[in-house]
């Protein structure tokens, strides 16, 4: 079994390219859910999807009921914030800063701070502009290797399609 949580922006730009978006996020992503639905309904399942607070919470916030559905037909289970994972991502956001990485959220650091101390193993996100950026995964790296705890794989559905299925 492996176990993966999908950013807010996957189930977004999956929303999207059911309703005809042809970039190539909205089609990935699509594919994805999609992949991830077929194994849901199936006999033998492959696959658990978790989620975390502030993903649910910007489900929610943003007031789609396609969005909340699609999040809530796919999560197996949420995971609980803990002290730890808020001090984890404090030590992410307060590295990032420190290197002059812009653009990256508290939010997002709680996200993959809850995705690391879960031990879920894929986390798949569109976010290009700050997740997934090389000097943001130095920084998931470093601070990890420090704490020891493993860094999961951070991809794009693309990758996803390409590593899970």
């Amino acid at each position: 079994m492996k176990f993966i949580v999908l950013d807010t922006n996957v189930y977004g730009w999956a929303l999207d390219g059911s309703r005809g978006v042809k970039k190539h996020s909205a089609i990935n992503s699509l594919s994805l859910v999609q992949k991830f639905t077929e194994d849901k309904d199936g006999k033998k399942r492959q696959f658990e999807i978790f989620s975390c607070k502030d993903i649910k919470k910007e489900t929610r916030k943003a007031k789609e009921p396609d969005l909340e559905r699609l999040h809530d037909s796919l999560v197996s289970g949420l995971i609980s914030f803990t002290p730890e994972i808020e001090s984890l991502a404090e030590e992410y956001y307060k590295t990032c800063k420190e290197r002059g990485i812009v653009g990256i959220q508290k939010s997002d650091c709680r996200i993959i701070a809850s995705v690391t101390f879960a031990g879920i193993k894929f986390f798949v996100t569109e976010n290009r502009k700050t997740i997934i950026k090389d000097d943001v995964l130095s920084v998931l790296e470093k601070v990890n290797k420090k704490g020891k705890l493993k860094t999961p794989s951070i991809i794009t559905s693309n990758d996803a399609l390409k590593i899970l299925f």
